[in-house]
């Protein structure tokens, strides 16, 4: 049920959205359009691939994922989105699959994207004593405190941040903590978490 759920996640705006980028794109620069394809493919593959839900991924695999989502964001959203990437070595670290797309997803529509000059992005990864430090860093419209509490409460009565609830209690039953959440109304959000390699 949950691999359907986060199946279904797949809006279908962002799919027309996404044809529509490619098709414009195919009368003013093919070369940059194969590339939106490719990155496409490998998005919807990595939703899709039936299984994969309850399967650990390697990090490095994961943030494949996640550059081919911002890769499509960027061609879509062009100015108003900036992405800043800094992953330090991550050999050896696994996770949950699809546990950090969702996050960043969330942060690009309902933060950056909820404002109209748009804003930016920030991903770092690095490695902290035993552990690999995940976090989200965004200038968007920010999160009440309301909010926060009912991701960390896993209240389902609030549709909002339903993705952000789900990898926070999939990041628990894995390594005991889940996402760490600081956000200021008009300011931005940061959203952290840790990993430890499996043993």
């Amino acid at each position: 049920m949950e691999e359907k759920w986060l199946q279904a996640q797949i809006q279908p705006h962002f799919i027309f959205n996404t044809l529509n980028s490619i098709s414009a794109l195919s009368v003013v620069d093919v070369e940059k359009m194969r590339k939106l394809v490719a990155e496409f493919s490998e998005f919807l593959r990595s939703k899709f691939d039936s299984g994969s839900f309850n399967t650990w991924t390697p990090f490095k695999e994961e943030i494949a994922v996640v550059e081919s989502y911002l890769y499509i964001e960027k061609v879509r959203f062009r100015d108003r989105l900036e992405i800043h990437l800094n992953i330090e070595d991550t050999e050896g670290f696994y996770l949950p699959t699809l546990t950090i797309q969702p996050i960043v997803e969330n942060t690009i529509k309902h933060g950056i994207m909820q404002q109209a000059a748009g804003g930016t992005i920030e991903i770092k990864a690095f490695k902290k004593k035993d552990y690999l430090r995940i976090i989200i860093k965004d200038d968007g419209v920010g999160m009440s405190k309301d909010v926060i509490s009912s991701i960390k409460h896993n209240n389902l009565d609030n549709s909002t941040g339903i993705g952000l609830r789900n990898t926070h209690r999939r990041l628990i039953e894995g390594f005991g903590t889940g996402i760490q959440i600081k956000s200021k109304v008009n300011v931005g959000t940061v959203i952290a978490f840790n990993i430890r390699k499996r043993t």
